[in-house]
């Protein structure tokens, strides 16, 4: 009997932890799942979306002063997966700063990240609504849904955000 490896990625931490698990190999006619040796399928897949307002940032994509603006980071999550945390990288901070609103959503305004004004004023990395810590902030979604970054105020005219989203596929 042949023997090999699989990799096995587990949604309790994020980090995809890779967990090595020695196998016998059955005979070619029966197809083997992770299950069939006591072991969850699930993994951990990740969205990553990011605007750019030199990329992304003209017309429509900057947002309108005076509204509420949904900019589309064409980045899409499917119907039944459960969202299980996540992050924002600023890597270049948003301007212009005090006149603005920002926030993350998916689902509903601000279910990612809440609308601050303050949200993308400085650089560096800053932590999400749903927390891999607290099922209670989990979302799961009941359809296949776009991320949205959310602007109120005046237009962006500056800026570059790149967000992580971990999400698992429920049933």
């Amino acid at each position: 009997m042949k023997k090999f490896v699989i990799c096995l990625f587990t949604a309790v931490l994020v980090a995809a932890l890779c967990v090595p698990v020695l196998v016998e190999a059955r005979d070619n006619a029966t197809k083997q799942t992770l299950s069939d040796f006591g072991m969850p399928q699930h993994h951990v897949a990740w969205a990553i979306c990011e605007y750019r307002y030199a990329v992304d940032g003209n017309g429509a994509q900057a947002g309108v002063a005076g509204i509420t603006n949904k900019i589309d980071l064409d980045v899409e999550i499917p119907d039944n997966a459960i969202i299980i945390g996540g992050f924002k990288e600023v890597i270049e901070a948003f301007l212009p700063t005090s006149a603005n609103t920002n926030g993350l959503m998916i689902q509903s305004s601000g279910d990612l990240i809440a609308l601050d004004a303050a949200m993308f004023e400085a650089t560096g990395i800053g932590e999400m609504v749903p927390k891999v810590e607290d099922s209670a902030t989990w979302i799961k979604l009941t359809d296949d849904r776009t991320v949205y970054l959310e602007t109120v105020g005046t237009a962006i005219t500056q800026g570059v955000v790149r967000f992580w989203i971990p999400y698992v596929q429920g049933l």
